[in-house]
Formats: structure tokens, C-alpha cells, sequence
């Protein structure tokens, strides 16, 4: 290694890759004639106040850590035979702004460009096939990014805290949204996800909190994707996510999925209509294909209105609980209801309860768990007719529990009663228990 005597810029050059550099260079020219072909592990790690690196065209491995903390590094010029970038290679480097990688790199270890905190763009190899766990998390100025469609896998953690982010372009080559891969993403205002019919036929996710806290995303549009399960919480807190287009794909919604989103709106297989009340057949959340919601799927979703609810589909505990602006809700005979109650904690402003059957067919759960509670929290529901032969909720609670009731069925009289009581009290003097036939 060799150094100038310039005091001002502090020019480096190297000769020899095992001699380290000075930790106050400034700029670092490496000779080419010297035949090196990598940078080694830690080489210029903190430089504090490194500012440029000339590399010959030769250099095909740039090794971990190799540029760790140089907190003064703005840009550096790649060279074309590059093949592989280290773990925590620019991590931290906290001025660099712009950075090309030629389409020589194949390989890029974790969180090789973490930390850079006024990243504003990188363009990527076309030559990727992953982008790994952390590579641009905390790089907060990160504003677009353009994946090549040689990439088929994205690894957790990938874009967490980009705070600036405000649109990604994947490929259709991308199966699974990765947990917390978009987590605090605040800028985030569109997602749009659209995965090759090649790669359909594959187990197709969303995984835990992927877009937690992307609380200024608007829309989602899954529709092309097929993913098949939407893990738990990854859209927990977009508290200004309205509206969700699904695959018709997707069978199961875990856990927290949607837990907080207080805008949220409108979750279906197309686009939302203008206005949901102008028809009954229209409903804020309609999801016939999908079969299972987990615990607390909607959650402290205040702005959903209305829901239709099929009996195929499975419900556990809380399902929406908080969706205390809930207004109208359609019902199937039956379904499938978590032993302790489905919508613990009862919205106040229904007006509608339709349930698609006569009485005849509506099962006790639907009655005892739903039709029962829901009623004494909207007393105005007693003088609305809930079923397809036109019966009021007292009529209903009598068909089906009193009279259409099976031989081995024990009646708890007192609570029974009890409901009778409270019905009755708040029941319009015009209602008549005449079931007809």
C-alpha cells in the first residue's frame, strides 16, 4: 500500500487486498494492474470519512462488511464483473444516495444495503433470484424500487421501516409476500400483486404482518394473485386501508389479519361499487370462496357496514368485535360458530338482520349466538322482518326454539325466559306471535 502525501483528500492507493486501509482515508484507488479480483471481509469498515473508491474492472467479489459504517460514502461506481455482494456490505452507510448494480451480480447477502438512511435509488441486477432477509430495512428516503423479473423469492424483513416508500413493482414471479416484508412502510399508498398462472397451482401466501403499520395504504388488489391464505396480522394498524380486492383463491384469513384498520370499508373479488346501501344485494365485506376467518380478523374495523355471511364459512372468536358502525348483515340458515361466541362485543347501530331461509331451516347457533344478542343491543330490530317468509325476531326466537325444537333438546328455562322478557318489553305492542304457515 502506498500513500500520497496529500493531506487534504487523503488518496490512498492499494496494491496488496490483505494490507488494510487507513481508517481516515478519504479516497481509495485500487490498481488494477495489481490483480485483485475482491474486496475481503471488513476491508474499508469504518472509514468514517471514506468518500470515494475507485475498483478495476476485475473485481468480481465484494466480501462482508466490506463497507460497514462509512458514514461520509455518497456513491460508488460498481465494477461490471461483479458477481456477489457480502452480508452488511453498505450497512450503515448513512450518506450513500445512489447505487447501480450491474447485471453481472448474481448473489447479495442479508442486509447488505440495511441502514442507509438517504438511499434514494438502487437499480437491481437483472441476473437476482432473491432478495435476501433485511437487505433495504431502515433505509427511510428509499422512495421507488423496480424488481427485475429474475427474482423468485423475497425474504422477511426485506423493506421493513422504508418510511419514504411510496411504490414497488414486483414480478409475477414472487409466491409469497414474506412476514414483515413491508413492515412501517408509512408512505405506501397502493399494492398491487399479480402472480404468473406458472405458479398458481403453488401454495400462494401472505405472510404474518407483512404490511403491519402501512398506515397511509389505500387500496390492495390481490385479484391476480391466487394467494390461497392471508396470515395472521399483515394488515394489522393500516388504519387507512379502504378497500381489499381478493383472489377468489383465498380460503383462509387468520388471525388479526385486518385488526385495526378503521377505514377499511369494502373487501371483495372486484371493484367496489359506488354505493353499498343503494342495493341490499351489495355488502361491504361478500367473500362466498372463502371458508375459515381466525380470531379478531376484523377487529376495530369501525367503518365496515355491512357483511354477508355464507354457511360454509368457519368463524372464531371475535371476529368483529369493535365493528361498532355495522349496520346491515346477511345470514345463512347456519354456520360454523367457535364454541364461545363469534361477535362478542355488539354493534349499536343495526338496522338490518336478514337471514337467507325461512324459519323453519335456521338453526339454534344462528338464533342464540347471533339473531338473540344482536337484537337486545338494537331494540329497533324487533319490528323488522328477518327472514324470507317475512317473521320478526320474536317469531323466530318461538319457531326455532320452541317449537321446531328436537325431543333431546333441553331448554334452559330461565334464560329463556329471560330473553322472552327483554323481547317482549321492547317489542312494539302491534307484533303478533301468529307464525305463519
Amino acid at each position: 500500500m502506498q500513500s500520497n502525501a496529500d493531506n487534504i483528500n487523503r488518496i490512498i492507493t492499494v496494491s496488496e487486498s490483505f494490507q488494510r486501509v487507513p481508517r481516515n482515508a478519504q479516497v481509495v484507488v485500487i490498481l488494477a494492474e495489481k490483480g485483485i479480483t475482491e474486496i475481503p471481509d471488513c476491508y474499508f469498515e469504518d472509514c468514517h470519512q471514506l468518500k470515494t473508491v475507485q475498483m478495476p474492472k476485475d473485481i468480481h467479489t465484494i466480501r462482508d462488511f466490506a463497507f460497514q459504517n462509512c458514514k461520509n460514502l455518497k456513491s460508488i461506481v460498481l465494477p461490471k464483473k461483479l458477481y456477489s455482494i457480502g452480508e452488511c456490505c453498505f450497512h450503515k452507510c448513512l450518506k450513500l444516495k445512489f447505487i447501480k448494480l450491474p447485471n453481472s451480480v448474481h448473489h447479495v447477502q442479508k442486509e447488505a444495503f440495511a441502514h442507509c438512511s438517504k438511499l434514494e435509488y438502487i437499480r437491481l441486477s437483472k441476473n437476482m433470484k432473491c432478495l435476501p432477509n433485511h437487505l433495504f430495512a431502515d433505509c427511510a428516503t428509499l422512495k421507488y424500487l423496480d424488481i427485475p423479473s429474475s427474482i423468485r423469492e423475497i425474504k422477511f424483513w426485506a423493506f421493513k421501516n422504508c418510511k419514504s416508500l411510496v411504490g414497488i413493482s414486483l414480478p409475477d414471479t414472487i409466491s409469497t409476500i414474506p412476514e414483515h416484508c413491508f413492515h412501517n412502510c408509512t408512505s405506501l399508498k397502493k399494492f398491487k400483486w399479480k402472480v404468473s398462472r406458472e405458479l398458481q397451482e403453488s401454495y400462494i401466501t401472505m405472510d404474518c404482518y407483512a404490511f403491519f403499520n402501512c398506515n397511509n395504504l389505500k387500496k390492495v388488489n390481490l385479484s391476480e394473485s391466487s394467494v390461497y391464505c392471508l396470515k395472521e396480522g399483515c394488515f394489522k394498524d393500516c388504519k387507512k386501508l379502504t378497500t381489499v380486492i381478493l383472489s377468489k383463491q383465498t380460503k383462509n384469513i387468520h388471525a388479526e389479519a385486518f385488526e385495526n384498520c378503521s377505514s377499511l370499508q369494502y373487501i371483495n373479488y372486484s371493484d367496489k361499487v359506488d354505493d353499498l346501501d343503494s342495493s341490499n344485494n351489495q355488502y361491504g365485506i361478500d367473500l362466498i370462496h372463502t371458508n375459515h376467518f381466525d380470531n379478531n380478523v376484523f377487529r376495530e374495523c369501525t367503518s365496515i357496514e355491512s357483511i354477508k355471511i355464507y354457511g360454509h364459512q368457519k368463524f372464531r372468536c371475535n371476529t368483529l368485535l369493535g365493528c361498532d358502525n355495522l349496520q346491515r348483515v346477511s345470514l345463512p340458515s347456519h354456520f360454523h360458530l367457535n364454541d364461545h361466541l363469534m361477535l362478542y362485543g355488539y354493534p349499536t347501530k343495526l338496522r338490518e338482520i336478514m337471514i337467507r331461509t325461512k324459519a323453519r331451516n335456521i338453526s339454534r347457533d344462528v338464533v342464540n349466538k347471533v339473531l338473540v344478542p344482536w337484537v337486545i343491543t338494537n331494540p329497533g330490530l324487533l319490528e323488522r322482518k328477518c327472514t324470507e317468509d317475512g317473521l320478526l325476531p320474536i317469531q323466530v326466537l318461538f319457531e326455532v326454539l320452541l317449537l321446531l325444537r328436537p325431543k333431546n333438546w333441553r331448554c334452559h328455562s330461565t334464560e329463556l325466559v329471560e330473553i322472552l322478557r327483554i323481547f317482549l318489553w321492547e317489542a312494539p305492542t302491534t307484533i303478533t306471535l301468529f307464525m305463519p304457515k
